[in-house]
């Protein structure tokens, strides 16, 4: 039985973010190099304080956990010395540890499942553009979008299950794959680019909150689009709310 592979996800300068509110770890691409947690907790595994220890995990999706954005760094990692686990039930995937050799940076999609090139291409690159048109359809014909919406999130149809329904499903199976972190900084990151998109366009809060909406069911689409059926991805998309679709119906 081979090891398992032990990951860990920095800021984009290397630093690991539970770091920053003490000693600061910043992580190089020097393989091999042994890192010396700072500041350990004296009762393992105890939060003592808000960086006791290095968290890795052996599930890449997990990496993400308490990040909200992007872009990150991903490293493969081996802990070194005595290793615990906060919950072997709950969280076998998690290891702690108080010392750690970095044995290499790898493509930080890898933290965002199997679809991670996607969800990047469709975050840095797609949403904007969708956020403010779904801003504008909103605003072309507010009663209709509300309409359309409540529609979408509340009933099933013969070719779609229901928006809650959706993302009911999407936590779940999120869960089950690994892919919980992958997923929360996805949507996390997805709204917050489709509200500073929707304001730049001078929308009003109710569009606003429509286009966050769109963005973080697209999100959720995207990133788990290998493991849903077409019956839940076309809820999740809302192609039948696109302005494009309302015109010829």
């Amino acid at each position: 039985m081979s090891n398992p592979i032990h990951y860990l996800a920095t800021l984009a300068d290397g630093t690991i973010p539970a770091s920053t509110a003490s000693v600061p770890v910043t992580l190089t691409g020097d393989t091999g190099t042994v890192i010396d947690h700072p500041t350990p907790c004296t009762r393992r595994w105890y939060d003592e304080t808000a960086f006791a220890y290095f968290r890795l995990v052996t599930a890449p999706g997990e990496a993400l956990e308490n990040h909200w954005d992007l872009p990150i760094r991903l490293w493969t990692v081996e802990p070194v010395g005595e290793t615990g686990t906060p919950d072997p039930r709950h969280y076998p995937y998690v290891v702690l540890t108080h010392q750690i050799r970095v044995t290499q940076e790898i493509d930080p999609a890898t933290a965002l499942g199997p679809n991670g090139q996607k969800v990047q291409t469709f975050l840095r690159d797609e949403l904007s553009a969708r956020a403010i048109q779904w801003a504008a359809d909103w605003t072309a014909d507010p009663a209709g979008m509300e309409r359309q919406a409540t529609d979408l999130r509340l009933a099933n149809t013969q070719h779609r299950t229901s928006g809650l329904r959706a993302e009911q499903l999407c936590a779940d199976v999120a869960g089950r794959a690994r892919l919980g972190a992958a997923r929360a900084t996805a949507r996390a990151v997805a709204a917050r680019r489709a509200r500073r998109a929707a304001q730049s366009a001078d929308a009003d809060p109710k569009a606003t909150s429509y286009a966050v909406g769109r963005a973080v069911a697209q999100a959720d689409a995207v990133l788990l689009a290998h493991r849903m059926s077409d019956y839940v991805v076309r809820a999740l998309n809302g192609t039948d709310l696109d302005s494009t679709t309302l015109a010829s119906t």
